[in-house]
């Protein structure tokens, strides 16, 4: 008898674990870079060149857990928790915001999607993003579009939102995003919404993304927003669409995105736009992207990336006065070589050119850094990255 309740009690203890079975994943990448500039602008705003211990180069920092327990028929519940931090001086990006990158909550299910709730990424980087060099590890944030006004480095996510990704339809995925204001009497006035979709059939990919965010600031992308953002404005409307294909060890993409701003933040994009008097905003600031880029893999270890961005700017400080156009052509190039399936060393190089039409006024300035007191501006970065 005491053999036979004791044989229950086992069979119990090593049962009881399976029954809702779970998961916990740490896991994160670390990457440090020395880093020359040739001309940057200092407190009294003259050129100079930099060198400087960088965090990231290639790609961002960040660490992270994720979770998922199986609640049978298909169905789980997960959630992630993410934070972006600098190792060169082990500080958060953002003041008071502990997993800034993301944190959501959710179910998922092997038929239909996965819903989550929390402060999340939206359909641009989701769907669009990993088509440029901007938005993966392949090139990074050095390689951003000017200011990188489309997002597609992903400089804010959305925080009080709702999210939907569709599970993979022979190839096709599609996905929605919805923020929330958070504030009583101004639930319209403060929406955030994007939506996505990409496809991929063997070698050829193709994606589509839209978001649409009012009021930077509101509570809806968090209120954080005015020091994360790309550009703070009381409406921002970004649009893009990309596709790749893949030959052999080489894949070449196209990614065009359109960025507008209306009623901008004169003392915010002022600041980022170095311009202590704001001349130019007011009443819109719009630009357009066009990027070609390129990836070759040598050997399984060894890899190079390169990109191609024109863009082109308009701004607008009132209804009365004249707009000022401006163009952008940057040259970005990375090769990276793998040690172990974990860490590799890279070197990448950034050049840009900027030029406002009947004006002296210099608004070159690669992604990271500070403005070149020129029209021109190189980086070049060298360093090792590890994954977890």
């Amino acid at each position: 008898m005491k053999k036979a309740l004791l044989s229950i009690v086992l069979t119990s203890a090593v049962a009881a674990p399976t029954y809702a079975q779970s998961s916990l994943t740490l896991y994160g990448s670390l990457g440090a870079a020395i880093i020359y500039t040739n001309n940057q602008t200092g407190k009294e705003q003259a050129g100079h060149p930099n060198w400087q211990i960088g965090s990231g180069g290639a790609g961002s920092n960040y660490w992270g857990l994720r979770g998922a327990e199986d609640l049978g028929a298909g169905t789980k519940a997960i959630f992630l928790l993410e934070s972006g931090f600098k190792i060169n001086n082990g500080r958060f990006p953002l003041k008071g915001v502990g997993f800034d990158r993301q944190s959501f909550i959710g179910l998922s299910d092997s038929g239909t999607g996965t819903i989550t709730l929390g402060r999340q990424y939206d359909s641009l980087t989701d769907y669009l993003a990993t088509f440029s060099l901007a938005g993966s590890s392949l090139g990074g944030g050095q390689f951003s579009h000017p200011f990188d006004n489309d997002n597609l480095n992903s400089t804010f996510s959305v925080s009080n939102s709702i999210k939907f990704s569709s599970i993979d339809y022979n190839g096709f995925t599609f996905g929605g995003l919805y923020g929330f204001s958070n504030e009583a009497g101004k639930f319209a006035n403060n929406r955030n919404y994007s939506l996505g979709a990409a496809y991929n059939y063997g070698p050829f990919g193709a994606a589509v993304g839209y978001l649409q965010a009012h009021h930077a600031g509101a509570n809806n992308t968090g209120a954080e927003m005015e020091e994360e953002s790309n550009l703070p404005a009381d409406r921002q409307r970004i649009w893009g669409a990309g596709a790749s294909y893949m030959f052999g060890p080489t894949t070449v993409g196209f990614v065009f995105t359109q960025a507008k701003f209306d009623r901008p933040s004169n003392d915010e994009i002022g600041k980022k736009l170095n311009l202590p008097d704001r001349p130019l905003l007011g009443n819109y600031a719009n630009f357009n992207n066009y990027e070609l880029n390129a990836r070759y893999r040598i050997t399984p270890a060894w890899s190079v990336n390169g990109a191609y961005t024109f863009s082109t700017g308009k701004f607008s400080p009132s209804q009365d006065i004249s707009a000022l156009k401006a163009k952008w052509h940057q040259t970005s190039l990375l090769t990276s070589y793998a040690l172990s399936k974990r860490t590799n060393v890279f070197i990448s190089a950034v050049a840009q050119q900027s030029q406002v039409r009947d004006s002296q006024l210099s608004l070159t300035n690669i992604n990271g850094f500070k403005y070149s007191s020129t029209n021109r501006q190189i980086a070049i970065t060298t360093g090792l990255r590890m994954k977890f």
